[in-house]
């Protein structure tokens, strides 16, 4: 199975729980103890046959969780057909759902107006749901006066003092239950260790200097809206910013990278176009297989990149699905 540097060789092909291995170099996939491995020659170049194909398959949910203004709804699929089950928290802007995979928990992210931000979590399919804690910002110092007001018309524009909304919620590794990370407006990220019983703000990000010249897309304040976490390595994790582009940690959040080189801003003026920390990403998704290769839903257009992000190439003549 292995070559003489005790890497995976080139045709054999390594499964766990029916998905491929990562790391074929270093063999770093996490197994559990009732996990089922297949391993198998890889013929064609690395085609998996077709009497494993079945295997393989993703199978959809029979469960959809649709976050709106109206409240959190549920829509089952039983014997083909799918229904409406459960309305939550009836009448108030559910902004934000999240399906755990790992425990099978549901978060629900509300934003009351008058009221603030609220989160709740079940454990039971939205039979009963318990409050957690949301995350609190900072507070506004002489110096972040300072720098705002360096900032110019951009910084002055933004209200950097508390949580307006949380903009995404994504679960941490398979290795770290409890750990859940939180985009929010006005641009800060948070991690929670505690199933969102609490959080803490990654300063590391926040205090960056290059933050102050972040700003809003479609809202005032700056947004993190896309947090990707490595399936093979949970310190890996890149976060997508409107308008702060790409930043990418690979030590848990210690240190951070912007990656957006490539990516090109047609409303700013040409001098500043490419600057990579001003870019205007809506959406990054990352690949499950490969997550080296990333995709940008762009302010105009699409992005790609197969290199973890450092350059990003547009994807042009793109039809609708």
């Amino acid at each position: 199975m292995l070559d003489d540097q005790q890497r995976l060789r080139r045709h054999m092909a390594v499964f766990v729980d029916n998905r491929p291995i990562l790391d074929n170099d270093g063999l770093s996939d996490p197994v559990q103890p009732n996990s089922e491995v297949y391993v198998m020659q890889a013929l064609s170049g690395g085609i998996v046959s077709k009497q494993h194909e079945s295997r393989l398959r993703t199978t959809i949910s029979d469960r959809i969780h649709v976050a709106t203004r109206k409240g959190l709804i549920t829509v089952d699929r039983k014997n083909g057909r799918w229904s409406v089950t459960r309305l939550d928290f009836e009448g108030s802007n559910c902004n934000l759902v999240l399906a755990d995979p790992r425990d099978g928990a549901v978060y629900a992210a509300l934003d009351h107006e008058h009221f603030g931000v609220k989160l709740h979590r079940s454990v039971d399919g939205g039979v009963t749901w318990t409050e957690r804690g949301v995350p609190v910002y900072p507070e506004f110092t002489a110096e972040d006066e300072q720098k705002q007001e360096a900032a110019g018309e951009v910084g002055a524009r933004r209200d950097f003092s508390s949580l307006s909304e949380i903009w995404e919620l994504t679960p941490g590794g398979a290795d770290q239950p409890g750990v859940l990370w939180a985009g929010t407006i006005p641009g800060g990220l948070f991690r929670s260790d505690d199933y969102g019983s609490s959080w803490q703000l990654i300063e590391t990000l926040w205090r960056r200097d290059e933050r102050w010249a972040w700003f809003g897309g479609g809202k005032d304040s700056p947004g993190i809206h896309s947090v990707a976490v490595h399936p093979a390595n949970s310190q890996h994790v890149a976060v997508g910013i409107s308008c702060g582009g790409v930043w990418v940690t690979e030590d848990g959040g210690t240190t951070w990278n912007v990656r957006a080189q490539g990516m090109y801003a047609e409303f700013l003026p040409p001098d500043e176009a490419n600057d990579p920390n001003v870019q205007d990403p809506h959406r990054v998704v990352q690949c499950r297989f490969a997550p080296h290769v990333m995709w940008a839903q762009y302010h105009n257009g699409i992005f790609r990149t197969t290199d973890g992000g450092r350059i990003w190439n547009e994807v042009t003549n793109v039809q609708p699905s």
